[in-house]
């Protein structure tokens, strides 16, 4: 009987224990799967991630130089002997003698070459290599411009030429007419009178900035002969178009190198003639478009000349008449 007390003390005991313990948690969400940190910018080294690297501005580089060739930073600067390799930046200028040649090479691959007695400045380059544009203004003398895309103007005192494409060469004359020749390409020259567009194998001339400039002609020997000068790949680029035949040159002409191939132009002078230089007369005759300008005036002259020496011989004719009088006179005396 003593026993049962303890007995259900003990019971309430346990009973008490157990109260006392935690319940069990009920199961949570199942872990989250490891999901990659979007990175907002910066490795490691602090470098940006997933961007391209930026492109470099374009450049200019005199690439070759032949005889005098003369540079300077702006206008009222002092023209000092261009270096090879030299920088050319925009605003700055070059200008070439009777014996000088100049090429610059732009960083895309576009080259622009300076003819001799030439004065030209750099006015505009796009910083964009995947659609450059460059801009000149030609002064006098001629600029041969290659391009390697986008797109190029040159502008003088009579007007704008343009090409988009690749071959373009632009003279001023020493009457101070421009003269745009589009040996391959969409090219054109605009005054402020109007605009004509050039394509391959044309040329076109503007007298002044206020006079429309004339109408697409087919480019003469000349003008074929100055790009075979000035460009390697010229003559092979005018036969793969059909501007030329290979008939047209002698047989001296060596297509591979180029060397020795040359149109007749009419020019009859060892030392090369300058078609553009109106107040030459001997050199009119080999420009196509200024002999026939020309050639109109000297024909007029022909008729004048014609006319005086009929003038002449019917003096003469006079003359004998009289004579003839004269001596009927005195046979009949």
């Amino acid at each position: 009987m003593k026993r049962l007390p303890l007995l259900r003390a003990l019971g309430i005991l346990a009973l008490l224990l157990a109260a006392c313990q935690p319940s069990p948690a009920a199961p949570g969400p199942a872990p989250a799967a490891d999901i990659p940190t979007p990175q907002t910018g910066g490795d490691a080294a602090g470098e940006p991630q997933g961007t391209a690297p930026a492109e470099a501005a374009r450049s200019a580089t005199l690439e070759t130089l032949e005889g005098e060739v003369n540079w300077r930073a702006g206008e009222a600067d002092t023209w000092q002997p261009a270096q090879l390799g030299q920088a050319l930046a925009v605003g700055e200028q070059l200008s070439t003698g009777a014996d000088g040649r100049a090429a610059v090479r732009f960083s895309e691959g576009t080259l622009t070459r300076v003819s001799p007695n030439s004065a030209m400045t750099l006015t505009g380059m796009s910083a964009d290599a995947s659609e450059p544009t460059t801009e000149f203004k030609l002064d006098s003398g001629g600029l041969f411009v290659i391009l390697n895309g986008g797109s190029a103007e040159v502008e003088t005192n009579a007007g704008v030429a343009s090409v988009r494409g690749s071959y373009l060469n632009v003279r001023v004359t020493p009457q101070g007419r421009t003269i745009a020749a589009c040996l391959e390409g969409q090219c054109s020259l605009a005054t402020n009178a109007g605009e004509v567009a050039l394509t391959n194998g044309q040329r076109s001339r503007a007298s002044s900035a206020d006079e429309a400039p004339e109408d697409p002609q087919d480019m003469d020997a000349y003008e074929y002969n100055l790009w075979f000068e000035e460009d390697d790949d010229a003559l092979r680029l005018a036969l793969d178009l059909g501007l030329v035949d290979e008939e047209d040159f002698g047989e001296d002409c060596d297509f591979e190198s180029g060397q020795g191939c040359e149109l007749d132009d009419g020019c009859d002078d060892e030392g090369g003639c300058d078609f553009d230089d109106e107040d030459d007369q001997g050199d009119d005759n080999g420009d196509d478009g200024d002999s026939g300008d020309d050639s109109g005036g000297d024909d007029s002259g022909d008729d004048d000349s014609g006319s005086d020496d009929g003038g002449g011989s019917g003096s003469g004719d006079d003359e004998e008449e009289e004579e003839e009088d004269d001596n009927s006179g005195s046979g009949g005396g």
